[in-house]
């Protein structure tokens, strides 16, 4: 349709209304939703062997068995967890450059990545079986994060949530220890006269609820006015 452009424009232009090119219903090539750095930005997004390795040990590649021997459900997911991974332009185009995969290797990948069924339970199987991958896996499988070791003695635990503190570096610090009931020990104030009372014989009573520091006969806080009891 075309109109004239007056007043906006001179004559010799006119506007012309065109419909855009976007699909109803979009159906990408590659539709991985976790994208593989983008290339050529250092300092943004590096490609590497680490981050590459990084990913494959995140997504369990290691432990991700061809269909015939394992078509559970959770492995079907697996399967199809890594496939979807695979459909990255970006990634696929690294490829390449990972030494110990060779051109057949690389061709079974894309053909995974631009596959229109990532869900089909055997599309891995053809790569799952070649030695270049299997290669890959075991490096994966060396360099996955350590189990953590098995957790030591926990400390005993004080009715304010906190680790109860040795002994002996209470007394390094100069300061009086209460034994609890469980083993451990807490530190106590000097003017705490529950356990007999501070040097020099005056004896006080801390508020619980202000912590001032109050006379011995006193009942109620002198700050606060709250019973010391």
């Amino acid at each position: 349709v075309k109109e004239s452009a007056k007043p906006t424009f001179p004559v010799d232009f006119l506007l012309v209304n065109i419909t855009h090119g976007f699909p109803l219903r979009p159906s990408p090539l590659f539709r991985s939703s976790d994208p593989f750095p983008i290339e050529n930005r250092l300092g943004i997004e590096n490609q590497s062997s680490e981050v590459l390795i990084s990913r494959l040990s995140q997504l369990g590649a290691s432990s991700v068995a061809p269909s015939p021997l394992d078509n559970s459900f959770s492995s079907r997911q697996a399967r199809e967890k890594l496939a979807r991974w695979f459909s990255d332009w970006h990634l696929l185009a690294y490829w390449s450059q990972v030494g110990f995969l060779g051109p057949e290797d690389i061709k079974q990948i894309a053909r995974i990545a631009t596959s229109p069924n990532l869900e089909e339970p055997s599309i891995l199987d053809p790569l799952l079986e070649r030695e270049g991958w299997q290669t890959l896996m075991a490096i994966v499988s060396e360099s996955g994060p350590s189990k953590p070791s098995g957790p030591g003695p926990a400390r005993p635990i004080d009715n304010d949530g906190f680790e109860e503190i040795p002994p002996e570096l209470l007394d390094e610090m100069g300061m009086d220890v209460d034994q609890t009931s469980g083993g451990g020990s807490r530190p106590r104030s000097r003017l705490d006269t529950s356990a007999g009372g501070p040097p020099g014989g005056s004896a006080t009573k801390i508020c619980p609820h202000c912590t001032f520091e109050n006379s011995a006969s006193a009942v109620d806080c002198d700050v606060c006015g709250l019973p010391l009891v």
